[in-house]
């Protein structure tokens, strides 16, 4: 959360937008929302409903399935944390 709040100052951004399985956490929503409130008033904060709350680990399952099912090694997957989404 820190890093969060801490990235929203940096970069003077006004909304923070949540993703991922951990953003379903209602206690972690709480937190966020009040810390936010209190050190970033005009900063809009975003978080989908639960059903969109992705977990990371099912996209990877899903990803190694195929993979299995496509008979490719997992040894020549190029990963890239870097890449856009728009690519």
């Amino acid at each position: 959360m820190k890093k969060t709040i801490k990235a929203v100052k940096d970069w003077r951004a006004n909304a923070i937008i949540l993703g991922g399985g951990v953003t379903a956490n209602s206690q972690l929503q709480r937190q966020l929302i009040k810390k936010a409130k209190k050190d970033l008033p005009m900063c809009e904060i975003y978080i989908p409903l639960p059903r969109y709350c992705t977990d990371n680990a099912v996209m990877t399952a899903i990803t190694a399935y195929f993979h299995k099912k496509e008979k490719r090694s997992w040894q020549k997957i190029k990963a890239d944390a870097n890449l856009r989404l728009d690519q």
